[in-house]
């Protein structure tokens, strides 16, 4: 009940934050947005590394030999033409790149000189069999449908992992202040009442999982969204 209460309390802080930013910039301030798409060849079941994230992060394995990569950058700006252009320029300064580190990794790093007022969406499909590493800073990652080792930590916010049922897993899960959530039997400690760690070990070869929050949630799931159901075809 206390790791409840007290992530409730965390996420009605930063609610309430945000609503009175909101609200004192409603009526004079306009969302700029851009957005753009890469697509890059890649192999089966190799290596996607993502590093320096922010924001949302979006990752869904498919069926293509593909990495595509999506990302939409926001900022609010006075409804000025001269501030709407210097909003412009910011979101211009803000670069998230995917490249090839080698043949079996492709490595897709932000560069981000400024955070505050800035939104960042991050919607990334990659080979279902890829395995797949992420360092988030602060918001949230979902990922949905991909088959290889995974191995998310984020600082602030939520992990949210959707496995298929059937496959044996090795989950590593812990929050030092938040709760874990999952649809696997395994086994779950608290510490210091604050603290939530979950395991699940099959077995030696079985697929690993290994998820960190610092302050936040993580949601371990069943078989959720369009890809997974293709998968367990």
């Amino acid at each position: 009940m206390r790791i409840k209460l007290l992530t409730f309390l965390l996420v009605s802080l930063i609610s309430l934050h945000s609503a009175a930013a909101a609200e004192r910039g409603k009526d004079t301030k306009k969302r700029v947005e851009a957005s753009s798409t890469q697509l890059i060849e890649f192999i089966p079941s190799g290596v996607i590394r993502i590093q320096k994230s922010f924001g949302e992060v979006f990752v869904e394995g498919w069926d293509r030999e593909q990495v595509e990569l999506t990302v939409t950058r926001a900022i609010k700006a006075n409804d000025t033409p001269e501030d709407l252009e210097r909003a412009r320029q910011k979101l211009e300064s803000v670069h998230v790149t995917a490249s090839k580190q080698s043949a079996d990794t492709i490595l897709i790093a932000s560069s981000l000189p400024f955070r505050k007022n800035f939104e960042l969406v991050y919607r990334i499909k990659v080979p279902r069999e890829s395995d797949l590493f992420i360092k988030h800073s602060i918001g949230e990652v979902t990922v949905d449908g991909v088959l290889g080792e995974l191995e998310i930590t984020n600082g602030i916010g939520e992990i949210s992992v959707n496995l298929q049922d059937g496959r044996e897993y090795n989950i590593d899960a812990k929050v030092k202040i938040g709760e874990v959530q999952s649809a696997f039997s395994g086994k779950s400690k608290r510490s210091y009442l604050v603290s939530e760690r979950f395991s699940r070990d099959d077995r030696k070869e079985s697929h690993r999982v290994y998820l960190r929050v610092g302050i936040g949630e993580i949601a371990i799931n069943k078989n959720i969204g369009k890809i997974a159901d293709k998968v367990a075809q």
